[in-house]
């Protein structure tokens, strides 16, 4: 049985979500204990809905997100945030979606390919995208040539490229978890007699070894420095504690010369010079105790430094990890995209140049091909019909009038 789109109807606040939708999320709350709106930073910024439909964000982790509004993706984010951090009370989750998976368009076009999707769009409108009709005399197999040429181009860059995030994102998480080497995943560790995927993985090691040893270096020299300073706290506490009892020794032997001096045993300038040698030693024991109490100052210090280069070091890799992750996704659903529109284009080269050499007056024919659950299914279409992110819209010039729904229906069935 073959359905048919409606008419385009105003896009509501009710899309679902799927692959490659780039959503930017803003995270804050309340706090009545300051009367301020604290900020989620880790949280906040653009964010892309990998190829299986989880969302991956710090602290949280992956979440479910396709087939959710940005409504109720928000209200998994708030509730699973409140959960798993334990909060008295959830947090405001801002969702939006700021660029919308594409669509593609294959078949006799002049451009086919991935187009960026816009609200609202109907099949007439993403025909006039592509570049309209195709309808080639002598032309044919040389383009659809060229355009699997450069499918395949397409296909084993962006391999390259899913390669080298999976490289670099387990480079990443492990100088997170501050391991002394990189786990590599099995997909990678199973192509290692390949040459590029070996020196791909060697080249994350040499950078991984080079990140410790700088890491540890800085480290070290806060290290070293706190090292002297408590070594300078003891050797000052050390000297205070003689002072204190010269000055002890030197104020008994004061009081024993001021009795002598009320006796008429001893001077009286003698007195005063004890008192002199007495006053010189308070101001040596000051001078002690403001140099302990700087080195103490000075031990504070490094100790703040060195845990804010560790924290410093922590962030620059999770931001890195973040934005790896995305790109990850990015790319796979690109390539499984490319996979796919090389496959039709494969099959369908045949009969389209059959079709358009039979047909160079006859109307094209539309279906789109949507996918569920792993699914696709093909319907026909009309130039009013409405065209969803991830749609594949086909476009056909049929051998005949007579023939262009057989031609669908066989294509449905091929599946």
């Amino acid at each position: 049985m073959i359905a048919f789109f409606g008419p385009s109807k105003a896009f509501a606040d009710e899309y679902k979500l799927g692959p490659q939708d780039k959503l930017r999320i803003q995270v804050f709350e309340w706090r009545n204990s300051v009367y301020e709106v604290i900020d989620w930073p880790a949280l906040t910024g653009e964010f892309t809905v990998g190829s299986g439909g989880m969302l991956s964000l710090p602290l949280i982790g992956q979440i479910p997100a396709a087939g959710l509004t940005t409504r109720e993706l928000s209200e998994a984010m708030a509730g699973q945030m409140k959960a798993r951090i334990g909060m008295a009370a959830a947090p405001v989750v801002g969702v939006e979606v700021v660029q919308y998976r594409p669509f593609y368009i294959v078949g006799d076009v002049n451009k086919p390919g991935e187009y960026p999707y816009r609200p609202d769009l109907t099949v007439l409108q993403a025909f006039s995208i592509a570049g309209g009709l195709l309808r080639p005399q002598n032309s044919g197999f040389p383009r659809l040539g060229r355009e699997v040429i450069v499918t395949e181009g397409e296909i084993q860059t962006l391999a390259a490229e899913i390669n080298s995030a999976r490289a670099r994102r387990a480079r990443l998480e492990a100088e997170l978890e501050n391991a002394e080497k990189i786990r590599f995943p099995p997909i990678l560790e199973q192509q290692k007699s390949d040459l590029a995927i070996a020196l791909l993985m060697e080249q994350e090691q040499l950078i991984f070894e080079g990140r410790q040893k700088s890491m540890q270096a800085e480290i070290e020299a806060h290290e070293n420095l706190k090292d002297f300073f408590e070594k300078e706290i003891v050797s000052l506490g050390g000297q205070l504690d003689v002072q204190l009892k010269q000055i002890e020794l030197m104020r008994e032997e004061l009081d024993s010369v001021t009795s002598l001096v009320k006796k008429g045993l001893a001077a009286s300038n003698r007195a005063r010079a004890q008192q002199r040698l007495i006053a010189e030693l308070e101001g040596d024991r000051l001078r002690l105790e403001t140099n302990l109490l700087r080195a103490r100052q000075e031990t504070s210090r490094t100790e703040i430094a060195l845990l804010q280069t560790r924290n410093k070091r922590a962030n620059e890799v999770t931001a890195s990890l973040r934005e790896t992750e995305a790109k990850l996704q990015n790319a796979i659903s690109k390539y499984e995209t490319a996979r796919d529109l090389l496959s039709e284009t494969r099959r369908i080269a045949p009969q389209v140049l059959v079709n358009r050499r039979r047909s160079a007056e006859l109307q094209p024919v539309f279906s789109i091909i949507t996918r569920s659950n792993g699914n696709s299914q093909e319907v026909m279409a009309s130039e009013t019909s409405a065209v969803q992110p991830g749609d594949i819209v086909r476009v056909v010039l049929p051998v005949s009038r007579n023939e262009d729904l057989d031609l669908v229906l066989k294509s449905t069935a091929a599946r």
